[in-house]
């Protein structure tokens, strides 16, 4: 797994109120544009670095923007692992909700008297169904998995699929759909809300005829070498297991194929995918056989389960690394699969603390129980509006209650997020990025770009283009303790250099990060 850079994009439900109600669609769009231009401004003003409209990265190495003028939207610095990915992810929740009451102000100043809701969410209902008539908007989690150029091709797309497909036992974040005879969404509870906003197993469209695989050639990074898997049927997973799972296994899944196609030779073929996702993602039973298959030398069809799928690519990745040097994250994220798995087939209600659909169906359940004891009815509406909360970012809100009273495991402390919140990771380009944003505060300066792969500073352009630079495993350059600095230092030397020279020249000392 470590040839594979890591990174995800969330896309986040902004709810308006104005005098406690929800805001007119014409006052909508309005107030969506005076977001986008105060969201900007309280950037510059928190001194972020910015390229323009809609644009910031931020000091640890990561973008806020506007996504198509409609939502707004938060990608993770590029991460070498699953566990920095959850925590980078919990990160953006809390920039968010840090925006949250300057930018309240600053709309009361502007006249608009109103209160922002950001919601992590999969699914909401869209009352001025604005968009095309439809009943639901939906708000995806896209990842990205960078990988060796030679080894993306069609094969890889086909091998993905029956995973992709079933690995929502364990990743989906759960939902229910309160819309009864609707051809196009299921009614009642699903495992997967994104299944039904997917039309397409693989394609060049984000939006419009949304596909499984984005098949478009950008890998923010050397295009003759690199390719970016972009990957869009992941949701937004509130709970660590479920998202830690999500990118680790999948990351695992496309190291095995990138380094030894020939383990997938004798892997499950399925009749429609795409039917498929939507089929688990209804019947939510992992252990129901109706995943539709078939032999390609006999032609033959039989029925498997999701969880028996999800055993197959178990099998081949573990065969892949009883070959490979040894990867302590590898070889947790292939126990961890297996167990939950294994949790799966005995139906264990430890699920229940760890998984996104699980907790939802226990809150569901008891939640009924309640209503029941007060001689009260528990509504559509009731598990729409629990839905819909647990996916609010407010410290408030129910899934972070839950979390800090226990009933919810998890996997990274709040130090941890901390962190993510204020440094860039060590091990990818992101520090060069994170750490010359965070100088350039430090010195006051303005004259600034910085995108995926370059930074300019004062009319000096430097390259990042390689996302697997700095490497901590060159023992030759540092050492397990190396400080950020040094490590940036040992792998960005002319950068270094000229920030040092300007900090001499502008304070006349040396900039200090940590």
């Amino acid at each position: 797994m470590k040839d594979t850079i890591l990174g995800v994009e969330t896309e986040y439900g902004l709810y308006f109120k104005k005098d406690g109600k929800p805001a007119h669609l014409l006052d909508k769009e309005i107030i969506m544009v005076k977001f986008n231009n105060l969201l900007n401004e309280y950037l510059k003003n928190d001194n972020q670095c910015d390229i323009g409209p809609s644009f910031q990265f931020l000091e640890n190495g990561g973008r806020l923007y506007i996504d198509t003028n409609i939502h707004p939207e938060y990608a993770t610095p590029e991460c070498s692992s699953a566990i920095e990915i959850v925590k980078y992810n919990k990160a953006g929740h809390n920039i968010f909700f840090k925006c949250k009451k300057p930018l309240e102000e600053k709309f009361k100043n502007e006249g608009y008297d109103i209160a922002l809701t950001f919601l992590a969410d999969n699914k909401a209902l869209n009352p001025d169904r604005s968009n095309n008539n439809e009943i639901y908007n939906t708000y995806g989690t896209h990842e990205n998995y960078c990988i060796q150029k030679s080894s993306y091709n069609y094969d890889l797309w086909n091998w993905l699929l029956p995973f992709l497909a079933t690995r929502q036992i364990y990743s989906g974040a759960g939902a229910f759909f309160t819309e009864k005879n609707n051809k196009k969404y299921p009614y009642g509870f699903v495992l997967s809300p994104r299944a039904f906003f997917t039309e397409e197993t693989v394609g060049g469209a984000t939006t419009a005829a949304r596909p499984m695989i984005n098949t478009r050639d950008e890998p923010h990074a050397n295009k003759e070498s690199l390719w970016r898997l972009h990957i869009l049927c992941g949701e937004s997973n509130r709970s660590d297991w479920s998202n830690w799972l999500k990118i680790g296994v999948t990351a695992l899944v496309i190291s095995t194929f990138c380094k030894k196609p020939s383990v997938f030779k004798n892997k499950p073929n399925l009749a429609n995918p795409l039917s498929t996702f939507k089929t688990v993602s209804k019947d939510c039973d992992p252990n129901k056989k109706n995943v539709l298959c078939f032999n390609e030398e006999t032609s033959e069809h039989f029925y498997l389960s999701a969880l028996k799928i999800q055993k197959i690519y178990l099998e081949k990745a573990r065969e892949y690394a009883a070959g490979e040097k040894s990867d302590n994250e590898a070889e947790q994220i292939i126990n961890e699969w297996a167990e939950i798995l294994a949790m799966l087939e005995r139906k264990d209600e430890e699920l229940e603390y760890m998984l996104d659909w699980k907790i939802k169906q226990k809150l569901f359940r008891e939640m009924e129980q309640r209503k029941k004891a007060k001689n009260e009815n528990f509504t559509n509406w009731d598990r729409a509006n629990i839905d819909i909360k647990y996916h609010n970012i407010d410290p408030g809100g129910i899934f972070e209650i839950m979390e800090k009273a226990g009933h919810i495991k998890r996997l990274v402390s709040d130090a941890d997020v901390l962190e993510a919140l204020i440094y860039p990771p060590s091990t990818t380009r992101a520090l060069a990025r994170g750490i010359a944003i965070k100088i350039c505060k430090q010195l006051g300066l303005y004259r600034k770009a910085v995108d995926w792969t370059s930074i300019s500073i004062n009319g000096e352009q430097f390259s990042i283009l390689n996302p697997f630079l700095p490497n901590q495993s060159d023992a030759s350059i540092l050492t397990e303790n190396s400080s950020r600095m040094e490590i940036f230092a040992a792998h960005y030397p002319e950068l270094n250099k000229f920030l040092k020279r300007t900090a001499v020249e502008m304070l006349g000392n040396k900039p200090r990060v940590e």
